[in-house]
């Protein structure tokens, strides 16, 4: 991932208020784009509730149950 990417993921995340107390210091060119430190930034009630329907474990642990229900337990 390029340092960009990583800005414009953490401004993503920030406008959609999955995560808060992040600033940001736009530059020209964006590659010089910054953010504060990250020991300010904190999830968001909504980021956890995204976390916790979206987490790829959560979605695994529901394939193999469907999985296991298909198969006959003796």
């Amino acid at each position: 991932m390029t340092d960009k990417q990583y800005y414009d993921t953490l401004k993503m995340l920030s406008e959609d208020k999955f995560i808060a107390g992040i600033e940001f210091f736009d530059a020209i060119p964006p590659d010089y784009s910054l953010v504060n430190d990250p020991s300010n930034w904190r999830i968001t009630r909504l980021g956890i509730e995204y976390f916790k329907e979206n987490s790829l474990i959560r979605k695994t642990y529901k394939q193999l149950k469907e999985i296991k229900d298909w198969l006959p337990l003796t």
